[in-house]
């Protein structure tokens, strides 16, 4: 049996998290002055992200 690409390396997810809430805090301070809806997202995209990478 082949292993999953995931079972190959099971931190590549947590490094792809790590690279994406890396960008969202510069997107949330541009979406400040645009949109509330956004910064809400933002936010909680963030504090998502921010879990799953700090649960290591």
């Amino acid at each position: 049996m082949n292993p999953t690409p995931e079972q190959k390396s099971p931190h590549s997810f947590r490094d792809r998290v790590g690279q994406v809430n890396s960008l969202l805090p510069a997107m949330l301070a541009f979406a400040v002055p645009l949109s509330t809806s956004a910064v809400s997202v933002l936010a909680i995209l963030i504090l998502l992200l921010w879990l799953i990478e700090a649960d290591s």
